[in-house]
């Protein structure tokens, strides 16, 4: 199973471009916005416009920690349904300065998504009893981290300046079946990785894409469902 996930896994990277067509948009608002998980579908893609339409973080920490919470929406197609997901998102970053090269690896701890709600392409509605981790995923292989690139360079008239720009990956992984995880057929694994920018003053949020892939163990198709949508998170 592991094996046959792997190859799952990597065409995962074909949904990328994908996942901007399920965005939600860049939005224009630069107000704060409430953070925590998302309440609905619309609270979700109000909070992704707010975040994205701030000023991308150029000041990335590099001492101390912080805690992000925030949701996933992604699209699933099974191939018989499209299934509407929202998830809970929840994860911690230790930050540190950049090395000699001007770039940094801050590990991710905790990442984790539950509280999964789901809405059929006939507007039924379920909640699945699954909680997908970063434990699981570093375990099969995936890791998690938020890189960071330190560039200085001599402006004209104010001289000196440094900027920090961070970039967020991150897997989790889970078991689900067709009693935890309704509508899908099958059992086996579900991968999400998520990939996206920071935003607003010292990495105050994040957003981005997202991607889920199923790998069914009785099936020996490489994609058994997937799908594509994006990502929101506020430090806590």
């Amino acid at each position: 199973m592991v094996d046959k996930f792997n190859r799952t896994a990597l065409a995962a990277g074909l949904l990328i471009g994908l996942s901007a067509c399920v965005s939600s948009g860049t939005g224009n608002g630069g107000g704060n916005g409430g953070g925590g998980s998302p309440e609905s579908f619309d609270a979700f893609e109000e909070e992704f416009d707010d975040i994205t339409g701030r000023i991308p973080t150029s000041d990335m920490p590099v001492s101390g920690a912080a805690s992000y919470t925030g949701g996933v929406l992604i699209d699933i197609d099974t191939g018989t349904d499209t299934l509407r997901t929202l998830g809970d998102l929840s994860f911690s970053v230790a930050f540190n300065p950049a090395g000699d090269d001007g770039s940094v690896q801050n590990p991710v701890s905790d990442a984790q998504i539950d509280n999964i709600r789901v809405e059929t392409s006939a507007g039924d509605t379920a909640e699945w009893d699954v909680t997908l981790t970063q434990e699981a995923a570093e375990a099969a292989g995936f890791d998690s981290v938020v890189g960071v690139t330190e560039t200085t360079i001599n402006a004209p008239v104010v001289g000196e300046i440094t900027t920090r720009i961070g970039a967020l990956a991150i897997s989790v992984l889970g078991e689900v079946d067709e009693t935890n995880a309704a509508g899908l057929d099958g059992s086996g694994t579900m991968l999400v990785t998520l990939g996206g920018a920071f935003f607003g003053a010292e990495g105050a949020a994040t957003a981005g894409t997202a991607t889920a892939v199923f790998d069914d163990d009785g099936s020996d198709g490489l994609l058994d469902a997937a799908g594509a949508g994006t990502y929101t998170a506020e430090q806590d």
